[in-house]
């Protein structure tokens, strides 16, 4: 609420946390459309502004609530059977709310039972690759860390998202360094001031998510 007080932005980070602690209850992957319906039950009832517009795409007569979106334009692409790259290609995948969030629900709903998939899908086929993966990458993560037994949920969340930046870290330093050496600059780079400031804050990200894992582990065996 401090860096970024939105109806949108708020709705959906409560959405995804209360995602997230469901999640940690389960003892195996849930069906595609329980990662939609979870988000929109949850978010149509604090999201108040409904003026939300996407910035390019197919969807340019669309105005509403971010909710709304999601429900009818993720489940339209999902039923379609479209891969990540058509779906995230017609709603577009940028670092904007009605762009992040459809991306996010929808490679969890076509691979949120396969970590490797869903994070190679989130950082190939999306442009906002740090966030979405980042996100990602946390939820289905959680799918490894729930099946270990005697694990307190609060471990278990924090070893999740550690696991997700880091490999959301990992592969996007990765993707950027192939391209460097293919001559083939990261967009990012080409569009953003600040690439050298975000590049900072991926191994930040990383350094202190396998902090995190070390910790968590460590306080699991009692030397913490």
């Amino acid at each position: 609420m401090i860096t970024h007080n939105d109806s949108a932005s708020i709705a959906s980070c409560v959405s995804f946390v209360r995602l997230l602690w469901q999640l940690l209850r389960m003892k195996s992957p849930p069906e595609p459309y329980w990662w939609l319906e979870t988000f929109v039950d949850t978010a149509k009832d604090l999201e108040v502004d409904e003026h939300y517009r996407p910035r390019g795409g197919a969807y340019m007569d669309f105005e509403g609530p971010v909710w709304r979106f999601v429900q009818e334009k993720v489940t339209e692409a999902f039923d379609k059977g479209m891969s990540v790259l058509e779906a995230c290609n017609l709603w577009y995948s940028g670092a904007y709310l009605l762009e992040t969030v459809p991306s996010v629900i929808f490679i969890l709903m076509k691979h949120g039972d396969n970590l490797e998939e869903a994070l190679v899908r989130a950082i190939n086929d999306t442009k906002d690759n740090d966030t979405i993966g980042a996100i990602v990458g946390a939820a289905s993560s959680i799918i490894l860390t729930s099946l270990v037994k005697n694990l307190a949920p609060q471990i278990q969340l924090t070893m999740a998202a550690s696991l997700g930046a880091v490999c959301s870290s990992i592969l996007v330093c990765r993707e950027n360094s192939i391209r460097r050496k293919l001559g083939k600059e990261p967009e990012t780079k080409k569009k953003r001031p600040l690439s050298k400031l975000r590049n900072a804050l991926f191994w930040l990200m990383l350094v202190g998510g396998l902090a995190a894992v070390v910790a968590a582990g460590l306080k699991m065996s009692g030397r913490l």
